[in-house]
C-alpha cells in the first residue's frame, strides 16, 4: 500500500528499480586470498557470419577502488562454443574492451559505461557471427568490496547476404561444351559463387547442409572470384566438364561472402554457407 494518508491529486506517478547499495561482505579483507569473479554471457546470434560490433553498453557500480573488466570473443560456428572458457587477459581470443564512462543517470542504480568502434588507431575490428561478452569482477580486498554489473547492451551491424549474380546465360560453343556466365556487378567483397544443378528447379545437392553431394544428375561445384579478371570487365563464368553436360537439367547461381564458401587453398572444405545470396533465376540445360 503506498501512501496511505495521501488525498488530492496525482499528476505523474513512477516506478523504478533499484539494488541496495550497501554492499553485502564478500570476506574480501584477506588481502593474499582475494580473488576476481570472472563470467561470460551466452553467445550473441547475429545471423550471418562476418557480423560487426558496433558498440556496447553497461551499468555498473564500483564502489572503492573495485573494477570491471571487459572482453568480446567472437566465434563462427556452434562447434566452438565448447571451448570458450572465461575471460583472461593472456589469451589472444579475448579482446579488451576499453570502456568510457558515461554522464550520470540518475534513473537507475550505479554509472554507465560504453565501449563504441570508432576510427581511431586503437580501434578494434571485431566480426563474427556469434558475440560473447566476458567480464572479470575485480574486488577492493582492503575495503571489503564488490563491483556489480546489473546491464549489458549490445550493438551490431549483420552482414546479410550478398545481392544474387544477375544476367546469367549459357551457350554451347563449337566444340559442344556448355559454357555459363553472369554479370560481375555484385559487391566487391564477394568471395565467390555456388553454381548447383538437378532434374528440377530447386531439387539440388544440398549445399546448405556443409556437404558437397554429387550424384548422377545432382551437384554443386564453387567457383572463386577471380578479381583480376572481373576488374577487367571479364563475366565470371564456368566450364562443364564433359562427362557432366548430358546429366545437366537445370542449374543455379548464389553469391557467398568472404568466409562464407571454402577456404580458397582447400574447396573440399565448404565452410559455412549461411552467407549466400539466393539464387539467380534458373536456366534449363535439357539436351
Amino acid at each position: 500500500q503506498l501512501a496511505p494518508s495521501f488525498s488530492g491529486y496525482i499528476d505523474e506517478f513512477r516506478l523504478a528499480s533499484a539494488y541496495d547499495s550497501t554492499p553485502p561482505a564478500g570476506g574480501y579483507s584477506d588481502l593474499k586470498t582475494a580473488v576476481s569473479g570472472k563470467g561470460y554471457t551466452n553467445p550473441v546470434d547475429s545471423g550471418f557470419p562476418g557480423s560487426f560490433l558496433k558498440s556496447l553498453k553497461a551499468r555498473v557500480e564500483m564502489p572503492g577502488s573495485t573494477q570491471v573488466r571487459f572482453f568480446i570473443r567472437t566465434l563462427d560456428s556452434r562447434d566452438e562454443f565448447g571451448e570458450l572458457g572465461f575471460p583472461d587477459p593472456a589469451d589472444s581470443n579475448w579482446k579488451k574492451l576499453n570502456m568510457r564512462e558515461q554522464p550520470a543517470d540518475p534513473t537507475g542504480f550505479g554509472r554507465w559505461y560504453e565501449w563504441r568502434n570508432r576510427s581511431s588507431a586503437d580501434a578494434l575490428n571485431i566480426k563474427g557471427r556469434y558475440f560473447v561478452i566476458g567480464y572479470i569482477l575485480d574486488p577492493d580486498p582492503a575495503a571489503d568490496l564488490a563491483p556489480v554489473l546489473s546491464i549489458l547492451e549490445m550493438e551490431y551491424e549483420p552482414r546479410t547476404p550478398p545481392r544474387p549474380p544477375r544476367d546469367l546465360r549459357w551457350q554451347r560453343g563449337d566444340d559442344n561444351r556448355i559454357r555459363i556466365s553472369w554479370s560481375s556487378d555484385t559487391e566487391e567483397a564477394v568471395a565467390g559463387w555456388w553454381i548447383s544443378w538437378g532434374p528440377r528447379p530447386g531439387d539440388y545437392a544440398t549445399i546448405d547442409s556443409g556437404i558437397l553431394q554429387e550424384d548422377e544428375i545432382r551437384g554443386s561445384v564453387w567457383v572463386p572470384r577471380k578479381k583480376e579478371s572481373i576488374s577487367n570487365g571479364k563475366r565470371p563464368e564456368y566450364e562443364w566438364p564433359r562427362e557432366m553436360e548430358n546429366r545437366i537439367i537445370y542449374t543455379s547461381i548464389r553469391a557467398a561472402w568472404e568466409g562464407g564458401g571454402p577456404g580458397m587453398e582447400d574447396p573440399s572444405h565448404p565452410g559455412d554457407y549461411r552467407a549466400l545470396s539466393e539464387p539467380t533465376r534458373e536456366i534449363n540445360f535439357r539436351p
